[in-house]
């Protein structure tokens, strides 16, 4: 079910540019623990029986640690992290001991603290993006010649749902960009053109009194033409501020009104 294989050195791939994008977009890095993560990692801990569990999400030049089921630092050097492995491969990674692999047996968290033996890695790969942001780890400092398929399985499993939540930020961030975009597009293409024919009624409403050449119907045509922009304007404004609402970007401001003109005007 799942192999190991000799790995060399990570090497980044050709798409790591947009792969640390995607990460980025995720909004995910420097956060705060959240109890999702840390269950899984204390799930992880608890089937594989390894003392260490993390998830891990590698950037530019560590790997930082979103969840930990042990006292761990919070992050280390991407050169010495097992999960840039993951990343390059986006497969499964079992290292049954670190201390005879090829890849592994000279590395600062082999020969010193933390003495990984042990590793168990799988990628996390949100379902809207095809790149690998790091891994779901175990880790023990003892050697195992042997680790079950339930195991694995079972690892592989609280993986994927380490994608499913990560992919639900990036789908609320690409929401958020999409209203962003329609409300641009909103205050550019209808509120731009209103202000427009608002200003037009006054030049035109100021020209005919100038040149006294205005009657009672003319000027209520231009009066109907500034009402029907400024109650258009009205709705552009209020779908905006809604939008500024749903992203709490909205920002309230005390005025004095008069309540009866409001109530009357409605």
């Amino acid at each position: 079910f799942f192999g190991l294989s000799v790995m060399p050195p990570a090497q980044r791939r050709a798409d790591e540019a947009d792969r640390r994008k995607t990460l980025l977009k995720a909004r995910i890095l420097d956060t705060p623990p959240e109890k999702e993560y840390d269950d899984i990692v204390q799930m992880v801990s608890r089937l594989s029986g390894f003392p260490i569990a993390l998830v891990s999400l590698v950037d530019e030049h560590r790997q930082w640690f979103k969840a930990k089921a042990c006292e761990f630092p919070d992050k280390t050097d991407r050169t010495v992290s097992f999960c840039d492995h993951v990343v390059a491969s986006r497969e499964m990674l079992v290292v049954h001991d670190a201390a005879t692999h090829p890849a592994f047996s000279d590395n600062a968290l082999v020969l010193g603290e933390p003495g990984i033996r042990c590793y168990i890695g799988y990628p996390i790969i949100p379902s809207s993006t095809e790149h690998c942001l790091g891994a779901l780890c175990c880790i023990d400092t003892v050697p195992h010649e042997e680790i079950t398929e339930d195991v694995l399985r079972h690892i592989a499993c609280l993986g994927n749902l380490v994608s499913a939540l990560i992919d639900r930020n990036l789908k609320i961030v690409s929401h958020e960009e999409k209203t962003n975009l329609f409300v641009a597009k909103i205050s550019h293409e209808l509120r731009t053109p209103l202000h427009g024919i608002l200003g037009c009624a006054r030049l035109l409403k100021e020209s005919f009194r100038v040149n006294n050449t205005i009657g009672k119907e003319e000027n209520e045509h231009v009066d109907n033409i500034a009402s029907c922009a400024n109650g258009n304007l009205r709705i552009v404004n209020d779908i905006l501020d809604l939008a500024k609402l749903q992203h709490n970007k909205f920002q309230l401001e005390n005025t004095e009104f008069d309540l009866r003109s409001c109530i009357e005007s409605a």
